[in-house]
Formats: C-alpha cells, structure tokens, sequence
C-alpha cells in the first residue's frame, strides 16, 4: 500500500522575476538533484 502511496502528485514550483536571473542554473540543479530520489517512478 506505501509503495503506490503519493504517486500521481504533482507540486508546482514558481521562480519569480523578483529573485532575479543569476540563480536559475543553480535552481535548476536542485531540481535535477532531488529527482534523484531512489525511488522507482512511472
């Protein structure tokens, strides 16, 4: 039962204008980063 447990969310995430443009890249890498979880996906 834990196993398919959260499958199918969906968080969205928003850079804003405000935070400027410098930081994107790095964002970008921890979000390539954490979709390295070692659990199996669809």
């Amino acid at each position: 039962m834990n196993q398919a447990m959260h499958r199918g969310d969906f968080e969205t995430f928003w850079y804003f204008t405000l935070n400027g443009g410098q930081r994107i890249d790095e964002v970008k890498q921890l979000f390539t980063t954490l979709k390295k979880t070692g659990f199996p996906t669809k």
